[in-house]
């Protein structure tokens, strides 16, 4: 054996290596990813249709400021997938790749093209290209990413995850108290991150990596504290 082809499936086996180490723990983020997504489109959609907001104009420019910074992060993510797909991959994972890097455009053009004076519109596309990277990342993940496709899918997904959370958490702060979600299976119908959203609307500012994420159990605008004390009194 000639030294090139050693280091020829000594490539290989690392790959495969590293798919079985990276595709579970995708998988899971995937299915997480997907709970936070559907939570917030659900309470966000709720939220635009009150007749009332304590801040509208915090509301108006909070869906502005996430449209563009997701704007941003997609055609971040389709340059990353675009270049990484022509590399030495099997021929699954370079289309897949080559796809998502097509439809994360698409969206980003999609999303960029909405009338800024609609916000229930905006906040569908929004929603709208956030299934697209749902599916598309699901794709990727099916074909088996390498140790440096994967980073990219982990990426788009945690950032996603982290973006429609800060989404609705400011818009939550700008509409005040409401009745949560008819129906909804989450009696708060909102959770709480570490991070101080009431303060600050800009995407930019969030924290890098996973935020702290506990759920309270409260009406809305209250913490369950602050509602013992109101029963007691």
């Amino acid at each position: 054996m000639t030294f090139n082809k050693f280091l020829f499936l000594a490539a290989i086996v690392f790959c495969c290596s590293c798919v079985s180490a990276e595709k579970p723990s995708l998988e899971a983020l995937l299915d997480e990813t997907r709970t936070a997504v559907n939570h917030a489109k659900e309470h966000l959609q709720h939220m635009l249709e009150l007749p009332n907001h304590k801040d509208h104009q915090k509301v108006v420019d909070t869906v502005k400021k996430a449209c563009e910074h997701f704007i941003t992060e997609l055609e971040s993510h389709s340059n990353e997938l675009h270049t990484q797909a022509s590399g030495n991959h099997s021929s699954a994972l370079g289309q897949a790749a080559n796809h998502a890097a097509e439809q994360f455009n698409i969206s980003a053009n999609a999303l960029r093209g909405v009338d800024g004076s609609d916000l229930k519109q905006q906040n569908v596309e929004y929603f709208k290209a956030a299934d697209v990277v749902l599916e598309e990342t699901k794709k990727v993940i099916e074909a088996n990413p390498c140790n440096v496709v994967a980073p990219i899918v982990r990426g788009a997904l945690t950032e996603l995850k982290q973006d429609t959370d800060h989404y609705q958490d400011v818009v939550h702060s700008a509409v005040g108290d409401h009745a949560p979600v008819a129906g909804s299976q989450h009696e708060h119908g909102h959770h709480e991150h570490s991070h101080d959203h009431t303060k600050d609307a800009d995407f930019s500012h969030k924290t890098s990596g996973h935020h702290a994420h506990a759920n309270h159990h409260h009406v809305h605008g209250k913490s369950s504290e602050e509602s013992s004390e109101e029963k007691k009194n």
